[in-house]
C-alpha cells in the first residue's frame, strides 16, 4: 500500500512539474520570425538581445516599440545601426547626467 502510495505521489510531483514549465514559457517573449519591413527609428524606446535557444530558435534584436515587441534580423544593416544609434544616445545621457555635474562653492 506503502509504494502505491509513493508511485502516485511522484507521478502527481512529475505531472505539477511539467505542468509549471509549460505554464513559465507561455509568459516568456519569443521571436519566431523578422519584421519584413524597416521600423521608423522615431518609434523605438528600447531594445533587447534574443540569443538562439530550444525555446527560441532564432537569434534576433527585439525593439521595443510604442506599439510593442518587434523582432529583427541582427544581419541586416539597418538593424545593427538602430542598435548603435540607440547606444550612443544611451551613453551620451549617461555621461551627460547630474552625476558628472560639478556643483559650485
Amino acid at each position: 500500500m506503502v509504494s502505491m502510495r509513493v508511485t502516485v505521489m511522484a507521478a502527481t510531483l512529475v505531472a505539477l512539474c511539467v505542468l509549471a514549465t509549460n505554464m513559465h514559457a507561455a509568459y516568456i517573449f519569443c521571436c519566431r520570425r523578422y519584421v519584413h519591413r524597416k521600423i521608423p527609428f522615431s518609434e523605438i524606446k528600447g531594445f533587447s538581445l534574443q540569443k538562439s535557444t530550444d525555446l527560441c530558435p532564432v537569434r534576433a534584436i527585439i525593439f521595443h516599440t510604442k506599439n510593442g515587441k518587434r523582432c529583427a534580423d541582427p544581419s541586416l544593416k539597418w538593424v545593427m545601426d538602430y542598435v548603435t544609434e540607440r547606444n550612443r544616445h544611451r551613453f551620451i545621457h549617461y555621461k551627460s547626467g547630474p552625476t558628472n555635474l560639478k556643483q559650485k562653492h
